[in-house]
């Protein structure tokens, strides 16, 4: 068998050998730090990765001594923790812990313990490399999710606006010209016909007030800022009433979450209270809004006439299914549709606790 290349002196005569020629050469081939201690701790065999994590050259600088001195700055847990091994036998592991100063800066290693015969055995794997990936993965999802929650909250602040705009400048003219048709009407030298025309105009301005209104509302229900969320969901299920629709709502406590949460899953309600009235052709909707142990859990069933939810989303006719889905995963949480023609739709989206703070008292 060929030995793995080494600038380590693997001169043998520094100390009678533990292990067959064998064995070394499978020990300095693994991607492992390999020691051997007797009951005082004193190295009687390493490989030569074990030699080069000890910031040593040679097997004669660390055979026969103790690993305390060819170690120093070893924490004294690790001390402790050998001295137990060697005491109950019980092998231990200890995973994504900080290498001793000798090893190298800003190393780190997982270390597994275990009784050999009158001695110890350790291994030693350098994961610096892993550790630090996950460190800037987690770090990456961290970020992630802040630039979620931003950018849910932009598109919340524009609807805002959008809403304000709406209401202090369109309706605001629509309201002057139902004033002024109002005005129109009471010249006593109009014919009944015009008198007849402007009270029709007048219908649709108040009618268009009134859409108006309803969209500015949805656009940003004021009581969602408020801590109000169950009560927007009621006033809209009970508007669905004069068309046909019967609805439930199965609730807890659920006003004191969070401003970012609230709003995607009143985002995801409408819009799935939406198709089921203007796709489904639903005549029942149940809505169930509840809090489980790490997040909000929302389910909208309707018994409208369903559909493929595959082959929906695959055609992208419905942006809405899409824009829900979307809405759901940009918050770390999850979405499901399950649905079958002439059978109504159920949609389920889970949202955690991890994207804005849980505001319980």
């Amino acid at each position: 068998m060929l030995r793995e290349e080494s600038n380590i002196d693997t001169d043998n005569s520094a100390s009678p050998p533990i292990l067959d020629d064998c064995a070394k050469e499978l020990l300095d081939a693994a991607p492992i730090a390999f020691y051997l201690l007797d009951k005082n701790l004193r190295v009687i065999e390493a490989n030569t990765k074990g030699i080069q994590l000890l910031g040593k050259k040679s097997r004669a600088e660390v055979l026969n001594k103790n690993i305390i001195d060819i170690a120093p700055g070893i924490p004294p847990i690790h001390i402790h923790s050998y001295k137990q091994v060697l005491k109950t036998g019980i092998p231990k592991i200890s995973l994504n812990i900080k290498a001793w100063p000798t090893a190298g800066g800003n190393k780190y290693i997982n270390s597994m313990r275990f009784p050999v015969r009158d001695g110890l055995g350790i291994i030693v794997m350098d994961i610096t490399d892993q550790y630090k990936l996950e460190r800037e993965f987690k770090s990456n999802k961290i970020r992630l999710k802040e630039l979620a929650s931003a950018y849910v909250s932009s598109q919340e602040n524009e609807r805002e606006l959008i809403a304000c705009e709406v209401h202090d400048r369109v309706i605001q003219l629509l309201m002057r010209s139902c004033q002024l048709v109002e005005n129109a009407k009471q010249d006593d030298t109009n014919s009944e016909k015009t008198r007849k025309s402007l009270t029709e105009i007048n219908d649709i301005i108040l009618k268009t007030i009134a859409e108006c209104r309803l969209i500015t509302k949805q656009l940003y229900p004021s009581v969602l800022s408020e801590g109000g969320f169950v009560s927007v969901i009621t006033e809209e299920l009970n508007a669905l009433k004069p068309n046909g629709i019967s609805t439930e709502l199965i609730t807890d406590k659920v006003d004191k979450i969070s401003k970012p949460i609230a709003e995607v899953i009143y985002r995801i309600f409408h819009e799935a209270v939406w198709n089921a009235q203007r796709h489904s052709k639903a005549s029942h909707i149940d809505v169930i809004l509840k809090l489980v142990e790490d997040g909000v859990r929302l389910v909208v069933i309707d018994n409208g006439y369903g559909f493929n939810p595959y082959k929906v989303l695959q055609s992208g006719k419905f942006g809405g299914l899409k824009s829900m889905r979307r809405r759901a995963e940009l918050m770390n949480g999850s979405f499901n549709i399950e649905s079958e023609l002439d059978k109504g739709t159920s949609i389920e989206a889970f949202i955690p606790f991890s994207v804005g703070y849980k505001n319980h008292a």
